[in-house]
């Protein structure tokens, strides 16, 4: 297990319902849709998040604070730094190739093991006696080994990761090369001098960046399953269809990611009309066409999440767990993209109480960037971080926003018209009373990324 990889089972039998009800103590829990009824309890929380993702052996919470950790990517003080892009890209290739080598030797020491275990020897004692006193003597035998057995103690495939043969590069026109810049870019640190103001010089911690290439690698190689067919617009049309998220740019020429709730699918998404397996790989494409954007790159982006027409914990328990956790860790845990802000619209209590529990393991800056803002509040705090209803997709979010067509327009056909039924979308509204936090996101300090 790589540095960057530390194994967490902290989390893997949930969370101690007293640190629930700690994030509860200032927030009623009113909303729809509980166990029983007529409420969720503390209990229902607790269950919810832990519950196991998939087939692994952690919990959601296990997963979800290990992602948070991740957020930011740690500094150390034994970091490599480049003062150009050039310099970094030529030094991570280096970390590449000292990598692949040192695993390679890794893996032929693992196979020889597997061979020298595959020779099975057995010996037992045959009694005799001589001068009336029993003996004994060994013989040793070779077992014959099962055939099919022995070849797969023997096998040990040498992983190829480093060659990123699961990456869409073909997809979006890219090449390793702009793959690794992406990774860069990321890890570049922006001196403030003592006026509070970034200066033009930027350090490249190539050390940081390698440690989230190899979370990418590593991920991209556990999941190499999902991507026996390559992935392309086409294959994830449907999925796409179904989450109906749009892309788009704002005025200061970030990224801004919107997941509008009341415009999903829901009912073929928790059905399984669309498989965990297809909404894995609609993420996979999706986090790949934003880690490929240039504007993201440089700028940034923002999360913009809105829950108007739905329960928050109708959609915690509708929407499949696997998948929330897995977009989760691709995007906060792997992505070489910087999160400039999180914005939740129409946010109800139960919302304010996860986000209570997550807040111990997010760094300040990250706790500052998310934002809770419910039905009563106004909204224009968005608009205008944004820069204008210009740069917001028209019928997203309830903001009215006049952008004709998103990034995604062309790429994407539109879903065949077809309603959520109640059912599946749920009929409520979160309650409670709501505030906005922290909205300016522009004095907020890049100190780690």
């Amino acid at each position: 297990m790589s540095e960057n990889e530390t194994e967490d089972t902290s989390g893997d039998v949930g969370i101690p319902e007293s640190n629930v009800e700690e994030a509860t103590d200032e927030v009623a829990l009113e909303e729809e849709g509980g166990a029983q009824g007529g409420g969720v309890s503390v209990k229902d929380v607790a269950k919810a998040i832990g519950e196991k993702v998939g087939d692994t052996s952690k919990s959601v919470w296990a997963m979800t604070k290990e992602t948070l950790q991740k957020a930011e990517g740690k500094i150390k003080s034994s970091d490599i730094y480049a003062d150009t892009e050039d310099e970094a890209l030529s030094k991570i290739q280096e970390m590449i190739g000292e990598n692949r080598f040192q695993e390679q030797v890794k893996q032929l020491k693992q196979k020889e093991e597997k061979k020298k275990a595959g020779k099975q020897r057995k010996s037992w004692f045959r009694g005799s006696k001589k001068d009336g006193e029993e003996v004994e003597s060994t013989e040793e035998v070779t077992a014959e080994p099962n055939t099919e057995e022995s070849k797969d103690d023997e096998h040990v495939e040498l992983s190829n990761k480093w060659d990123f043969p699961w990456s869409p590069l073909a997809e979006f026109n890219v090449e390793i090369k702009d793959l690794l810049s992406a990774f860069c870019k990321w890890s570049r640190e922006e001196v403030v001098d003592g006026d509070g103001e970034e200066a033009s010089n930027l350090k490249f911690n190539i050390s940081k960046a390698f440690r989230r290439l190899s979370s990418y690698a590593n991920w991209m190689e556990k999941n190499c399953d999902k991507f026996s067919d390559p992935l392309t617009v086409e294959s994830i049309a449907k999925p796409a269809q179904a989450f109906a998220m749009k892309l788009s740019h704002d005025g200061k020429d970030r990224l801004v990611w919107w997941l509008d709730v009341k415009k999903m699918n829901l009912k073929a998404i928790s059905s399984k009309k669309i498989t965990v397996f297809d909404s894995i790989r609609f993420a996979v494409w999706l986090t790949h066409f934003i880690m490929f954007d240039s504007k993201a790159q440089e700028n940034g982006m923002l999360f913009i999440e809105d829950l108007m027409g739905i329960g928050f914990w109708k959609f915690w328990t509708t929407f499949p767990m696997e998948v929330g956790v897995q977009m989760d860790r691709l995007t906060i845990g792997v992505l070489p993209v910087k999160m400039k802000g999180a914005y939740v619209l129409n946010a109800g209590n139960l919302m304010k109480v996860l986000f209570a529990m997550m807040k111990p393991f997010m760094s300040k800056k990250m706790r500052q960037r998310m934002i809770t803002i419910g039905p009563n509040q106004d909204h224009t705090v968005v608009v205008d971080e944004l820069g204008g209803l210009e740069f917001i997709p028209v019928d997203c979010c309830g903001l009215a926003g006049t952008l004709e067509k998103d990034l995604l327009a062309d790429l994407i056909p539109p879903a065949p018209e077809e309603e959520n039924e109640d059912d599946a979308a749920g009929d409520g509204k979160d309650t409670g009373d709501q505030t906005v936090e922290n909205a300016g996101l522009d004095n907020i300090e890049d100190e780690n990324l």
